[in-house]
């Protein structure tokens, strides 16, 4: 049994689909059981692998934590975990491309940690992944109905919420990118406009056209923030956007990994998907190696 015990806490819903698809992934490569931690083992609001999809693959075995000794106050810290129990040893990547020593020799009984956000953890067991992190009807339903009004619908995801003020750290795509982008794709074609931020892209200029589609009316969830400052933000429920994305023919990336799986998840796509070349600022671009970020059939353009 191998798991991922400080899942929901390690970054927001884009990363856990990460965390658990890599998870899932190794342990399939190695014949391996796999858990996740159960619903309710922590107080984060944004802990989603339980709530909108379908889990088919998952039972009460899948439910649980590999370290059985955890504690929440483990949740918050590699260091303070893998002083819990000298029984379990616990795994991060070495690196932020494809580790792959450390995938292939992910021992049984190990738990794993870090941020793992490349589709080579998991491609092997693609339409496993993909028929899990189906959406339940009462998430999917009322979507497709929104989607089924337009042709050839694709997205412009827009990451701003803790991004803006710390450029040198994530890219802010600027509108000459999302210009760029679009001359992908038809000029007729509409777009859904995603973001975390809905209110400011229905200020903006360059949205002011009846081919662009903005939702505000987006219901927000507290959470801890991430940097350890003791603060409350406030972020928007992912769900329906996430669907939405997915049930969308193209898109246009920001520096969002919620957006990246949105695209990911996307059936039968006939259009391109739009990514930029630069996902990190500079500083974090200077020791992070993303080669394997993006899977290859996407088209990277500067921003």
């Amino acid at each position: 049994m191998i798991g991922y015990d400080r899942l929901g806490t390690n970054g927001r819903f884009g990363n856990q689909l990460f965390q658990f698809a890599a998870l899932r992934g190794i342990a399939a490569y190695h014949g391996y059981d796999w858990c996740i931690p159960p619903d309710s083992h922590t107080t984060f609001a944004n802990y989603g692998m339980h709530h909108p999809f379908k889990m088919t693959s998952m039972t009460d075995k899948n439910i649980g934590f590999v370290n059985r000794n955890v504690s929440p106050q483990a949740m918050f810290s590699f260091d303070a975990l893998k002083n819990l129990n000298p029984d379990t040893k616990n795994v991060t990547e070495s690196c932020y491309n494809f580790d792959k020593e450390m995938f292939e020799n992910f021992e049984d009984g190990s738990n794993l940690d870090g941020y793992l956000q490349t589709e080579k953890y998991f491609k092997h067991i693609e339409d496993e992944i993909r028929e899990d992190l189906t959406f339940k009807d009462e998430i999917l339903k009322p979507c497709e109905e929104f989607v089924s009004q337009f042709d050839n619908l694709l997205y412009l995801h827009v990451r701003r919420g803790d991004n803006v003020g710390r450029e040198n750290y994530y890219s802010m795509m600027t509108f000459d990118y999302y210009q760029r982008a679009l001359e992908h794709f038809d000029d007729d074609a509409h777009v859904l406009v995603c973001s975390d931020d809905p209110e400011w892209c229905s200020e903006q200029e360059f949205f002011d056209n009846e081919r662009f589609l903005i939702n505000t009316d987006v219901p927000e969830y507290d959470h801890s923030c991430m940097e350890g400052d003791g603060r409350t933000r406030h972020s928007k429920v992912p769900y329906t956007d996430l669907c939405l994305m997915s049930l969308c023919n193209g898109a246009i990336l920001s520096s969002s990994t919620l957006g990246w799986w949105g695209a990911w998840l996307q059936k039968n796509r006939t259009n391109p998907v739009i990514v930029p070349e630069h996902f990190y600022g500079p500083v974090l671009e200077a020791v992070n190696n993303c080669c394997d970020l993006y899977p290859e059939e996407w088209t990277t353009i500067p921003n």
